[in-house]
């Protein structure tokens, strides 16, 4: 769904955070998103979103999207991660505190 959104009105995003995300479309649909950043994460038990996340990582990159890609160990497809993990990687991406 993020990706979806983030094609129609790009201008409206300044960060993205796909847990796990997957694009398949062209890059050049992300050029209005371009310079921005883009966290990927995915569970080291996913293997089928391991494969996506990993050709998102290369469309975004093309797209010239700022892009890191972690995957979690121990985890499958629902990530538990600390909510102070994912507000500290937002306050960095919109320079924040």
């Amino acid at each position: 769904g993020i990706f979806h959104a983030l094609v129609a009105q790009p201008s409206r995003f300044s960060a993205l955070i796909g847990m796990p995300g997957s694009y398949s479309g062209p890059p050049e649909a992300l050029a209005g998103f371009a310079g921005n950043p883009a966290w990927l994460l995915v569970g080291e038990g996913d293997t089928n979103w391991r494969s996506a996340a990993d050709a998102t990582k290369t469309i975004l990159e093309t797209a010239g999207v700022e892009t890191r890609l972690d995957v979690i160990p121990g985890q499958g497809h629902v990530l538990v991660l600390s909510q102070r993990v994912l507000m500290d990687w937002i306050d960095d991406a919109l320079g924040g505190p």
